[in-house]
């Protein structure tokens, strides 16, 4: 032992010696024990052993005695690998082992005595600690044998414990089943489960929850038991309020218990600190319910309860779907029951439906008074239908009113005057709309109003109401309406009924009207073909005697009609005037027409009518020799509207044209002669003040004068004009003129009055302006006299506009495009101002000369009324029109429209 301190004292040198070879040691002590099952317990057996020994050998002898006692493996000797003998010999071979290793280590012969003689009683105590250990392991193990035995007695006992409670779950489920079976009564089965429930479980506190067969978002309480839950009985919950584990035990289809913590965790049932059960009900996966169930013992539901629960569970489910569908087969009877019954009465009531339409059918073809028929009629409804009131409407052709010709049950005659206008009330509704009506309570219908003067006292003010237009030949004929004191009394049959009636009643009055009118309109035609006659004989007395001649054609312009006038104009017989090749238009020959119409008969005939709504009339002269005619010319029209043919009257104005042209010359010949005189008064005013000094007075007078020579001479060229206009003398130089420039010299000219009345001038010129087609010096005559009018009759401080624009044919109003080429482009020129006004009657009488509308204005404003004449003459001259659009009080605005060049 050369490692080895030789002065430490033995134990310490025992320890130290055991430690340096102790892989060696146990190696060997393990090889010298093969009858020992090597095992992971055995190689700790002699791990513990050895460490034990180092310990002993320190004097550690308690840590000896504790590392023997854990190194015996767990378990019976059976299973431990070795025997107690085998045991007890493991300290004397590790000795001999020690010795055998001392020997080949070479060490002193006494110190290795020593060291063996130091181990020997440590060896030995090792020895009866193992002895002890063995022994209190195996009465240990002896006493768990024991154990088991007394374990497996009382499994036994617990077996057939739970085979009894099996028998008891297996007849419980049969009572149940067979109790469950005994009733289809759905209430009856419903306490039968839950009799049966609580006592199976029990338990006081029960509950059947129901989900509603109509709303599977509803869960009722359909039955209840217990103190605290009775009065749950009826109450019903929303998806949204069933509790969670009520949703989840339906989910899985299985019973859940749960100790109850909180009131608020499963709603109106609950009690803090009670057991509480779901059991879902079930059948073919469809929801029909849930079992609640309640006990103030938390751990009263077990394993046991849960699968008894699940059990009449799926029984009860089984025998509410039985329930329900028995139900259901019982509603299905009834209902077919009650059916059948319903047809026989409806049967029944249309055998006398029909035999009440025979009975009407035989009254509508059995008479044409429409009294008697209707009266009946209503007697027979009146008997099929057992209502109080009735009445019929015929509508009045000439008034377009109803009114009532048969009433049914009523005690006052005044009915007999009642009558609607066409819309009003229910009747005028029917009439109107051409549709039924079926009222359960008239007072609550807008549409109902209280019969009109002549029937104060009809009683018929609640109730119900039906009524059906009377239609023949898809016009409508009156209204049938009956009417009931009791509301809600008639229903679609009674509809359906009268919509059947009412076509055969409407056919019938309409044959009974229609026969009554064939008699009247023969009596009317025969007293019409008299007076015709007699007419016929006047009016021809009237034509032939009038001195105006008049012929009227056919549509096709052949003459029909002439009077001794004509024949006498036209110095023609009638014979030949009314020869059948002789036309309308053969006679007018030479006939003055507006451009744009080339067949006079035929503009009348294809449009009667313009616009407005006026006759289509066309007026010109027609010269023939020495003599003149003015030809009016017109559509013949029915009353509907149907043009006949055409009629031309016929005037001799040879003497008024003959005035006329006398007229003109001496207005000429006058304004000729007033000129030289005036030009010579305004000469000599304008020399006085050159033949030496005048006074202010003297000056004044002089003005006066030259004023009013300037007024009379601008009246002759007025008038100068008028004549040159209406003889065809004026002489028009038509070049493309700039607008622009042209109203510049028009209001340099007014510019004195603008400025003296203090108006506003605004020009509104459009883009693009074309070029216009006049004669310079006239229209700028034209602009002056239309701004100058502007100026006159509006109050100072006046707004006046003058706008130019391009206009196309289709822009224009239509009594002004009458007789203007649709392809020509036009310029169009408004001259607007916020004066006077002029009534509208007044509009084309302004255009006449020396006319002068009546207005404040009027004596400050001056003037002949010879100036629109004049402008319209000149505009008419261009090829253009002029017309006016004003109101008293609101201004007016005189348009025209000149030819665009271009």
């Amino acid at each position: 032992m050369s490692t080895t301190n030789i002065t430490t004292n033995m134990s310490d040198q025992l320890a130290l010696w055991l430690e340096e070879n102790r892989a060696l040691l146990i190696q060997r002590w393990q090889d010298q024990a093969p009858e020992l099952q090597r095992s992971g317990p055995m190689d700790r057996l002699f791990t513990l052993l050895y460490d034990g020994i180092i310990a002993a050998a320190r004097k550690q002898y308690d840590q000896l005695d504790r590392l023997l006692a854990r190194s015996l493996p767990d378990g019976t000797s059976d299973n431990r690998g070795f025997e107690f003998p085998e045991l007890i010999q493991l300290p004397f071979r590790l000795r001999r082992i020690m010795a055998e290793l001392l020997r080949d280590q070479s060490v002193d012969s006494d110190e290795a005595m020593a060291l063996l003689l130091e181990a020997d009683p440590i060896l030995e105590r090792a020895v009866l600690t193992l002895s002890r250990t063995y022994s209190t392991v195996t009465t240990s193990e002896l006493q768990q044998k024991i154990n088991e035995t007394e374990i497996l007695a009382s499994r036994q006992a617990l077996l057939a414990e739970e085979a009894d409670r099996a028998a008891l779950k297996i007849s419980t489920l049969y009572e149940i089943s067979r109790a469950l079976s005994s009733s289809l009564d759905l209430q009856q089965l419903l306490m039968i489960l839950g009799d049966r429930l609580r006592q199976a479980l029990d338990l006081d506190d029960c509950a059947i929850w129901l989900i509603n067969r109509s709303d599977s978002m509803l869960l009722e309480c359909r039955q209840a038991w217990g103190e605290q839950w009775a009065p749950l009985c009826e109450a019903w919950l929303r998806t949204h309020q069933w509790p969670s584990m009520l949703r989840e035990a339906l989910a899985k289809n299985q019973p859940l218990q749960e100790v109850v913590k909180s009131k608020t965790d499963h709603g109106l049932w609950s009690n803090p600190g009670s057991s509480i059960m779901y059991i879902p009900l079930k059948a073919s996966e469809i929801p029909l319910g849930c079992l609640v169930v309640q006990h103030p013992d938390p751990d009263h539901f077990g394993l046991e309860e849960l699968r008894l629960a699940e059990a009449i569970g799926h029984q009860a489910s089984v025998a509410l779907e039985n329930a329900y569908l028995y139900s259901e087969i019982r509603a299905i009877n009834t209902d077919l029951e009650q059916k059948v019954a319903e047809r026989a009465q409806q049967l029944q009531q249309e055998r006398d439906r029909l035999q009440i339409l025979f009975e009407i059918g035989h009254y509508i073809t059995g008479t044409l008074d429409i009294d008697d028929l209707l009266q009946r009629t209503l007697q027979a409804l009146a008997k099929l239908m057992g209502n109080a009131y009735g009445s019929v409407m015929l509508l009045e052709h000439d008034t377009g009113h109803l009114v009532q010709q048969a009433v049914l049950n009523e005690l006052d005659d005044e009915t007999s005057f009642v009558r609607f206008q066409m819309g009003e009330g229910i009747a005028g509704w029917i009439a109107q709309n051409r549709e039924p009506v079926l009222l359960a309570e008239v007072r609550d219908d807008p549409r109902w109003v209280a019969a009109p003067m002549f029937s104060s006292n009809i009683r018929k003010v609640t109730g119900s109401l039906i009524g059906v237009p009377l239609i023949a030949n898809d016009e409508i004929v009156g209204v049938l309406m009956l009417s009931h004191p009791v509301s809600d009394y008639f229903n679609e049959d009674h509809l359906l009924l009268m919509k059947a009636i009412a076509g055969e009643i409407a056919i019938a009055i309409y044959n009974a009207q229609l026969y009554s009118y064939l008699n009247e309109r023969a009596e009317r035609f025969g007293s019409m073909l008299r007076r015709y006659e007699e007419e016929a004989s006047k009016m021809n007395a009237i034509l032939q005697s009038l001195a105006d001649g008049v012929i009227v054609c056919s549509n096709d312009g052949v003459l029909l009609l002439a009077n001794l006038a004509a024949q006498r104009l036209l110095e023609r017989p009638l014979d030949e005037l009314l020869n059948i090749n002789t036309t309308l238009n053969s006679l007018l020959k030479g006939l003055k027409l507006p451009p744009g119409i080339g067949n006079p008969v035929a503009y009348v005939i294809e449009q009667p009518t313009r616009e407005d709504g006026k006759l289509n009339t066309l007026t010109a002269t027609l010269a023939r020799g020495h003599r003149t005619f003015s030809v009016h010319l017109g559509p013949v029209l029915t009353e509907r509207g149907e043009t006949l043919g055409a009629v031309a009257i016929i005037r001799d104005i040879t003497r008024e044209v003959e005035s006329d042209r006398i007229k003109t010359e001496f207005i000429a010949t006058v304004s000729h002669e007033l000129r030289t005189p005036m030009t010579s008064i305004k000469g000599y005013t304008q020399l006085l003040p050159m033949l030496g000094e005048i006074t202010e007075s003297q000056r004044e007078f002089l003005t006066t004068i030259s004023a009013n020579a300037d007024r009379m001479i601008a009246i002759i060229n007025d008038l100068l004009d008028i004549t040159k206009v209406e003889t065809g003398s004026v002489d028009l130089e038509i070049h493309p003129l700039r607008f622009a420039e042209v109203l510049g010299e028009a209001i340099s000219e007014c510019k004195e009055t603008l400025t003296k009345r203090a108006h506003n001038l605004s020009l509104e010129l459009g883009t693009n302006l074309p070029l216009v087609l006049a004669d310079h010096t006239r229209l700028r005559q034209i602009l002056f006299n239309l701004i100058s009018n502007a100026c006159k009759y509006t109050p100072n401080g006046g707004q006046i506009v003058v706008r130019a624009r391009q206009a196309t044919y289709d822009e224009l109003p239509p009594r002004v495009t009458e007789d203007l080429p649709r392809s020509n482009q036009w310029v169009l020129i408004s001259v607007q101002d916020n004066g006077v006004g002029i009534d509208p009657s007044e509009h084309e009488k302004i255009f006449e000369r020396f006319y002068r509308t009546e207005n404040p204005l009027k004596v400050e404003a001056g003037g002949t009324g010879l100036g629109l004449s004049l402008v319209r003459g000149l505009v008419s001259l261009h090829g253009g029109r002029i017309w006016v659009e004003s109101a008293v009080g609101r201004g007016s605005t005189f348009h025209m429209i000149f030819p665009a060049a271009g």
